[in-house]
């Protein structure tokens, strides 16, 4: 029995030990959940998750790789603050930081003839010592302003052979930006010369070391080119330049673009400089080639603002003429254009062609006048024009002139003699040759012939021939017509002035501004009545004393006359009468009636045969 009972206890004291040790164990395993709990927290409010975290028993083991030494540190501190330092293990590493990158050795080398600047990273080995030896050989030593930094690095490939090559360049260029990189080397730089540009660039690339890479900046003023002109010439379905300028290659490619329209075969020889006196030169470049195109040939030709359109032999004055208002309205306001017809050629009997300028003038019984045929310059048509256009009426001519310099001496005088014999008739042709003035129409009067034989006898001499009918029942109808036009006009008149009256400065005869409208528009209306005749008179109010108002109504009335003598046709016929107070249409002893006493009126003067005169009146202002 007491064997049994030993037995007993000793199994139940063994029993009794693995349960202690078991819970023993489970009690350390719970410390080390815990304390790993709040040290991997720790670490993650520390930004340190890098860490790997790991427990045996009380021993704390850290391992992972920090970013750099701080972090690593920062990591320790923060788990020795939660366990005993002597329960950590530190495995931890240091992540190897970036190697330092190579530097970057550049240099840029300047010179203003002896004024050198030197800026930039050069290597220790291979860098001022160099470029002074280098400026030495150069004679360029004095004047250097040194503001290089240098580096103990290794020379890095192609610089030795860059930076030599750039020290020969700066001997070579007494302007320059010369720009050093290992095997590579820009120049910036300016030649005297378009010439001296290409040369130094063919020195350049020819000097050039194989391993080392050349940008070449090189640039020549453009040349100053007067006369900035374009000349160019289209025959037989062919086109040249005579002289051709450009202010830019952009613009020598737009011509070229257009040339090759109007037979061009090849590019452009044209020269680029300053002193075009557009930036649209190109494009009037290419409109005038682009009349040479509807023309089916001649010569354009554009110097400096002048611009000369010449017409293919055998062109007619009506297309040369169309093409010309065209190509006029194309052309920036810059530019004054041209047209020349080439000189009219006729071939006589024997087959020579002989030079035979005309000029034509046909006047057509509606009063219409259209001219063609030649005139010498621009300056002779512009007249031709304006002598036309007083006689006949500036809406009644119609001016297809051309241009040929090459007309006899004195063609402008033989042709306004001309047309002013046309202008004594009704209706006809007129022709002027180098030889004769030709006149045949129908005058108004039997004396007509007799009168414009004298006119071109007095001018021409004998080199006149006048063939001049009369038609009695053509000419009375021509007259009542005649009769009719000034009737037109003064209605006309009426009808401006009703509009607004012509007014004067209190007191004075000097005709205020805003009256100018008035007075043009009554001349407009004057131009369709040649050979009209009409009486300004000016009135006044009974205010003020009767030689004082009669003094002041002639005045302004001849002040309106002679504005309108220099604005309507030399042909009108315009007389001024002051009448004072003597007439009045109103009452006086009304502010309304005295500012309509206050007038000018226009009387049409009948002509030698009875009629009843026409009265326009109307208010003049302010006393």
């Amino acid at each position: 029995m007491r064997l049994r009972a030993i037995l007993f206890a000793v199994i139940a004291l063994g029993a009794a030990g693995a349960s202690a040790l078991g819970l023993a164990d489970a009690a350390a395993r719970r410390v080390e959940q815990d304390t790993g709990a709040r040290i991997d927290a720790a670490l993650r409010a520390a930004s340190a998750s890098w860490v790997r975290l790991g427990t045996d028993g009380l021993i704390v083991e850290l391992s992972g790789e920090a970013p750099d030494e701080t972090a690593r540190l920062r990591a320790l501190a923060v788990v020795k603050q939660l366990v005993d330092e002597r329960r950590v293990r530190d495995l931890t590493s240091v992540r190897t930081a970036n190697p330092v990158p190579d530097p970057a050795f550049a240099l840029e080398l300047l010179r203003n003839d002896d004024e050198i600047s030197l800026i930039g990273l050069v290597p220790e080995d291979d860098g001022r010592g160099t470029i002074s030896a280098g400026l030495a050989r150069a004679g360029l030593s004095q004047g250097v302003t040194d503001m290089l930094e240098t580096a103990a690095h290794p020379v890095p490939a192609g610089w030795t052979e860059s930076l030599e090559f750039g020290l020969v360049i700066l001997a070579e260029l007494p302007r320059a930006k010369i720009s050093v990189a290992p095997g590579k080397i820009g120049v910036i730089s300016v030649a005297d010369s378009e010439a001296d540009r290409a040369t130094i660039e063919k020195r350049l690339r020819g000097e050039r070391p194989e391993a080392v890479q050349l940008a070449l900046n090189i640039s020549a003023p453009r040349p100053v080119i007067s006369p900035f002109a374009v000349v160019y010439v289209f025959e037989n379905g062919v086109g040249r330049f005579a002289t051709c300028a450009a202010e830019s290659v952009a613009d020598v490619v737009e011509i070229g673009v257009a040339a090759r329209k109007v037979g061009l075969r090849g590019e452009p020889d044209c020269r680029v400089g300053l002193g075009a006196p557009s930036p649209d030169w190109a494009a009037a470049v290419a409109h005038g080639l682009d009349a040479l195109r509807e023309l089916g040939g001649g010569r354009f030709a554009l110097r400096d603002v002048e611009a000369v359109l010449t017409g293919p032999p055998g062109v007619s004055p009506e297309a040369l003429s169309r093409v010309g208002a065209r190509l006029d309205a194309e052309l920036p306001d810059v530019f004054a254009l041209s047209t020349i017809a080439p000189g009219r050629m006729t071939t006589e009997a024997g087959g020579e062609q002989v030079y035979a300028p005309r000029f034509n003038a046909e006047l057509s019984d509606d009063g219409k006048v259209r001219m063609a045929g030649a005139l010498q310059n621009a300056t002779s048509r512009e007249a031709v024009q304006s002598y036309a256009a007083a006689l006949f009426g500036l809406d009644r001519v119609t001016n297809d002139t051309v241009i040929d310099p090459d007309l006899p001496e004195g063609w402008p005088g033989r042709v306004l003699v001309g047309v002013a014999a046309l202008a004594e008739l009704r209706q006809g042709a007129l022709e002027v040759t180098p030889d004769e003035v030709s006149l045949t129409g129908e005058g108004n009067d039997a004396e007509a012939n007799a009168r414009v034989e004298a006119l071109l006898a007095a001018k021409v001499g004998g080199a006149a021939t006048v063939d001049v009918k009369y038609d009695a029942v053509a000419a009375k109808a021509a007259v009542l017509a005649a009769r009719a036009a000034p009737e037109i006009c003064a209605e006309e008149i009426a009808a401006i002035l009703a509009a607004g009256s012509i007014q004067f400065a209190p007191g004075s005869a000097e005709i205020e501004p805003a009256s100018q409208g008035v007075i043009l528009a009554i001349a407009d209306a004057l131009r369709g009545c040649p050979r009209a005749a009409f009486e300004i008179g000016g009135h006044t109010d009974a205010q003020g004393g009767a030689e004082t108002n009669q003094k002041l109504s002639e005045a302004r009335a001849t002040a309106v006359a002679e504005t309108l003598r220099k604005a309507a046709p030399p042909l009108i016929e315009l007389s001024a009468r002051g009448y004072g107070s003597e007439r009045p249409i109103a009452d006086n002893g009304t502010e309304e009636g005295r500012k309509r006493n206050r007038r000018i009126e226009f009387t049409l003067i009948a002509p030698p045969a009875p009629a009843e005169a026409a009265v326009v009146n109307a208010s003049s202002g302010p006393r």
